[in-house]
């Protein structure tokens, strides 16, 4: 059975929401909760009815149940990207899908999770914002390169190494969090799945440790082997381009443990976790470019050697790109829900600090460990890392790997 509302799904610029779930009572009870807000909607009962709408209509949000006869809320969130790949997908159910739900999010099927019994405001809120979202990603021309999210990779054998430790380690949580933290990719895989239901917990996760909390070990082991399920993109990068994008992740831990003791000892109080987690996900933006698109990877690698390796990252990428890396980077951390200080950073690595003082740990940071691949950045930042090298120096020496032999 289809229930239809009253407003049809084809007039432009009207933001359009489908519902499904096989309790008509909670079909009726969300219409009502949402009808004053303006949406096209059309609520199913039925997964198949849904996707057969879907196949002719682009939507902006999906909202699904995963518990549903004939077919569940897993294979329709799968089949749903195939015929409508920008709509954003939000799954409510009750807690005990716990396990499914997560896999759902660590293999990039779905962006929310809302429990049962919701709060109305909450789920209200949730819906805005992913239709607020969805017309930025339009307007910034976004929506294709951030359907490559699902592929982002990790370094290989990381599951296997997190068990071992698991099992060998008296107190392996803190273990764990320290080798996740090697590997920006990993860190934002992990991070956005926490966030992903951070409605339930009413705060952000900003820290891999705190993620490990909530979610639980096992659980976190299992995203790990999901992420590196979609290791295959890498298989088809170059040597060359591998080892710079291994460099970038390297650069990425070095400058994740500078931001980390600038933060330890900035005058203002920043959270010395919060500034690691920025620090190493400045350049996500670049990494994402680089898998999701073989063409811009290979110009973008022909203009590096150009140049001699001294044009700076951001030039090279900007000369390609309509829109650069930390761009990139900003609205894929928005969709993946992270906190507004962590996408600030990442968003503004590259033009005025405007006195923010996470941005501008972090682009000191950046100057310190990446030079001449750190410009642009605030004219304040050559003399701020200037007066803070020497400090650091014993760190800046030292060498850091994201990656196992």
């Amino acid at each position: 059975m289809t229930i239809h509302s009253d407003i049809q799904p084809h007039k432009k610029n009207i933001p359009s929401l489908v519902i499904i779930d096989d309790e008509e009572a909670i079909l009726r009870s969300l219409r009502s909760l949402l009808r004053r807000d303006g949406y096209n909607m059309n609520f199913f009962t039925s997964g198949y009815e849904a996707l057969k709408f879907l196949e002719q209509n682009e939507v902006d949000v999906i909202l699904s149940d995963m518990r549903m006869p004939e077919m569940n809320g897993t294979e329709l969130l799968a089949k749903s990207i195939k015929v409508n790949p920008n709509a954003i997908r939000i799954i409510v159910s009750g807690y005990e899908e716990k396990s499914v739900i997560l896999d759902a999010l660590s293999d990039g099927l779905a962006k929310h999770y809302i429990m049962k019994p919701w709060e109305d405001e909450q789920l209200r809120v949730l819906i805005n914002d992913s239709m607020k979202l969805q017309q930025k990603m339009r307007e910034q021309k976004l929506q294709k390169l951030l359907n490559s999210i699902r592929n982002l990779p990790s370094p290989p054998r990381w599951h296997v190494h997190l068990m071992k430790i698991l099992k060998e380690e008296k107190h392996a949580q803190k273990e764990i969090a320290s080798e996740i933290e090697k590997s920006p990719e990993l860190v934002a895989k992990l991070l956005r799945v926490s966030n992903s239901v951070f409605y339930g917990l009413r705060r952000s996760v900003t820290t891999v440790y705190e993620a490990l909390t909530f979610i639980g070990t096992e659980s976190v082991l299992n995203i790990v082997l999901a992420i590196e399920s979609f290791d295959s993109l890498s298989v088809e990068c170059t040597p060359e381009m591998e080892n710079i994008l291994s460099s970038i992740r390297n650069v990425s831990v070095k400058r994740a443990h500078v931001a980390r003791e600038l933060a330890a000892n900035w005058g203002d109080k920043v959270d010395e976790h919060e500034a690691y987690v920025a620090g190493l996900l400045l350049d996500i933006g670049l990494i994402l470019r680089f898998y999701s698109s073989k063409e811009d990877s290979n110009e973008f690698l022909k203009k590096y050697k150009l140049t001699e390796k001294i044009e700076p990252h951001y030039n090279i990428d900007k000369s390609i790109n309509e829109v650069t890396h930390d761009r990139v980077g900003a609205a894929l951390l928005t969709y993946w829900n992270f906190p507004k200080s962590i996408i600030s950073a990442v968003d503004n690595h590259h033009s005025f600090t405007c006195n923010d003082p996470l941005v501008t740990i972090t682009q000191i940071a950046n100057s310190l460990v990446q030079h001449k691949d750190s410009y642009p950045f605030d004219n304040r930042i050559e003399s701020l890392a200037d007066e803070w090298r020497s400090k650091l120096q014993p760190l800046l020496d030292k060498e850091f790997i994201s990656e196992f032999n």
